[in-house]
């Protein structure tokens, strides 16, 4: 089976969205196979505008500059952000504002140490199989880069991974509502170095501790299954015909089992 890159997985089924910067233990991961990368992509559905992604280092660092707007319910949600990762750091500037937030990957550790320093690629497929990833047999031609397409089922999306390992086309469609990102420029092998930085006039605040999160979610590993007839109360929860229309959610039964094999990929070696 080709390589893939988890960069494009977890960005397109926003799962662990923490987990999506880069490590820095002493040793950096090739996460793609290309030192520099810039690309364009075009946002249609229910969101619309423009991203520019960029990367440096294999992907140990990270940029990402997104000028959206979200339709939903009537209203209009913009977006206008940038987002820095560069090892265990993240760092997101919203609306021009005079400053920053930066916050630290609890995950970063764990995730590093199961991994030699070129590797990047395989984590990135063990992360897809986990969440019942599988190759479709569809091949495409994005932003004038070849690449081939997974489905990733349980969150009914799907993603088309280039050789170098970025996803250059993401699809969601999930509650009614899609959302699809598609490369329309890539150019390998450049990447602006300001990209991966802030002007020294904003000022960069720390953020939440994100390691509580991460507890959260151990919790859930750890907490007995429910029946999905009924909850802790006793009262029946919503049946198919009372939820919201459109896709169904994930199969949430099978949910606590996929994130505890995810959790096993972060945590230390003994």
């Amino acid at each position: 089976m080709k390589k893939m890159g988890w960069i494009g997985i977890l960005l397109a089924v926003g799962l662990l969205f923490s987990t999506n910067s880069m490590a820095d233990t002493g040793k950096k991961i090739k996460w793609v196979t290309v030192e520099k990368a810039w690309i364009r992509f075009k946002v249609t559905g229910n969101r619309s505008g423009e991203i520019i992604r960029q990367y440096d280092e294999y992907g140990h660092k990270q940029s990402e500059v997104e000028k959206t707007v979200m339709n939903m319910m009537g209203m209009k949600i913009r977006e206008n952000k940038k987002i820095v990762r560069h090892g265990k750091m993240i760092t997101t500037q919203q609306n021009n504002k005079p400053f920053a937030i930066q916050t630290e990957n609890p995950l970063y550790d764990g995730m590093v140490r199961n991994m030699d320093a070129d590797k990047g690629l395989e984590f990135g497929e063990r992360i897809a199989k986990s969440m019942h990833g599988e190759w479709n047999g569809v091949k495409r031609v994005v932003g004038k880069q070849p690449c081939r397409e997974m489905v990733m089922k349980e969150v009914n999306s799907k993603i088309c991974i280039s050789g170098h390992g970025f996803a250059l086309r993401s699809e969601v469609n999930s509650f009614g509502m899609q959302f699809i990102e598609e490369a329309t420029e890539v150019r390998i092998g450049y990447a602006d170095p300001k990209a991966f930085t802030f002007p020294k006039s904003v000022e960069i605040r720390q953020g939440p501790n994100l390691s509580q999160g991460l507890n959260s979610m151990r919790g859930l590993n750890q907490a007995p299954r429910k029946s999905l007839s009924g909850n802790a109360s006793g009262r029946k929860m919503p049946s198919a015909s009372q939820k919201d229309r459109g896709q169904a959610p994930p199969n949430m039964e099978e949910m606590p089992d996929q994130i505890k094999e995810l959790m096993k990929m972060f945590q230390p070696k003994k």
